[in-house]
């Protein structure tokens, strides 16, 4: 009985072909799936004792890149602390510094031997020293100013301008812009003036003196002043005027500027060329000798405030000492200047419209020495 059970249950196992088809392992594949397997862990082994490699590698490098910079901070941090102690920076600096000041007074004493032997003036040796500066020569005495960044500069080389075989300056410059014209101041101390003769002589303008004060303070008109006017007109030469001021105040100074109009009254449509105040620096023990910069400054204003309501062009007439020392070029920068340099040649860093550039000229029609000035004008673009 129990026989009989057990070939029924083998017979219910029976298995199905596709079935056992499926269970049954081909030895083919196993092999391959193995070798298969072996391959791939053999790559990713090889990959990663390569980058292993790699790394150690570039690990080892950097480690001897910083190995080797450490060592040059260490040797230069050593070079450094044995070569530039403070004591030692000290030492260096002031050797440097002593260096400098031989160099420079060698270049000093040379500069001053060669303007020495080229004949030049100590005035002109002291300009070319310190040419950051307005150096002027004032009673015996040299005296040092800064310029002015606010007042117009001037725009002229010393190479822009020349004389030529008559005397007269001509402009040589490259900008053709500008223009010089030629001509005259003249005053009673001019003595009897030909103005027929002065005017074949080719001077196409002339400025003529009014007055100013005397010693005692009082107005005094130029003895010949009307004369000069009237036939300066009559033989076709332009004429302008200028004033000395000589007012010890404000107040004075407005009684001048009043008193000069009052006198161009008559040329008043005739006057072509510029109406001047003339600034001449006071000898010691006159009434003007205690004036200050300020007190020049702001009679030199209203006197040109006053001339300008009339109608009239004003300049400031000056020299370099007038221009830097007597008033303040930075308060009076609105005003025209009318330079004074008389064989100095062209030393003003401020700008200008007239320069008296000789006063020692010869004109026919004059006995005297003639002041020779030029009107530089710029035509407009």
């Amino acid at each position: 009985m129990k026989h009989q059970r057990l070939r029924h249950a083998a017979k219910n196992q029976k298995i199905h072909p596709k079935k056992r088809r499926v269970a049954e392992k081909n030895p083919n594949t196993e092999r391959t799936l193995y070798l298969v397997n072996i391959i791939l862990l053999c790559i990713v082994t090889l990959g990663a004792l390569g980058a292993g490699a790699l790394f150690t590698w570039r690990y080892l490098t950097l480690s001897s890149r910083v190995a080797g910079l450490e060592e040059n901070v260490a040797s230069l941090t050593k070079e450094r602390d044995e070569r530039y102690t403070k004591e030692q920076l000290d030492a260096d600096v002031a050797r440097a510094q002593e260096n400098a000041r031989v160099s420079e007074r060698r270049a000093v004493m040379t500069q001053i031997q060669s303007s020495l032997e080229s004949g030049n003036s100590t005035a002109s040796m002291l300009r070319n020293l310190f040419s950051d500066d307005i150096v002027v020569a004032s009673g015996g005495k040299y005296y040092f100013y800064p310029v002015l960044d606010k007042v117009p500069v001037n725009p002229y080389t010393s190479t822009d301008f020349r004389l030529d075989d008559a005397g007269f300056l001509q402009y040589q410059g490259a900008d053709d812009t500008i223009t010089v014209t030629n001509g005259i101041d003249v005053s009673a101390s001019s003595g009897r003036i030909d103005w027929a003769s002065v005017a074949d002589d080719g001077i196409s303008y002339a400025i003529v003196a009014a007055g100013s004060r005397d010693e005692d303070g009082l107005i005094r008109n130029d003895a010949n002043f009307v004369t000069n006017m009237d036939e300066a007109l009559s033989h076709h030469i332009a004429v302008g005027a200028y004033w000395i001021l000589s007012a010890k105040d404000e107040t004075e100074a407005q009684k001048e500027a009043e008193h000069f109009v009052s006198l161009l009254e008559n040329y008043q449509d005739r006057i072509k060329m510029p109406v001047a105040v003339w600034l001449e620096t006071p000898e010691a023990g006159t009434r003007l000798e205690s004036l200050t910069q300020n007190d020049w400054t702001e009679n030199v204003k209203i006197f040109c405030s006053i001339i300008e309501r009339a109608g009239y062009r004003s300049v400031i007439y000056g020299s370099l000492a007038s221009f830097v020392m007597q008033t303040d070029p930075g308060r009076l920068q609105n005003y025209d200047r009318w330079i004074a340099q008389n064989d100095s040649g062209l030393y003003f860093p401020y700008d200008f419209v007239m320069w008296q550039y000789s006063g020692s000229g010869t004109v026919k029609g004059i006995d005297s020495d003639v002041n020779f000035d030029a009107l530089i004008s710029r035509k407009a673009q």
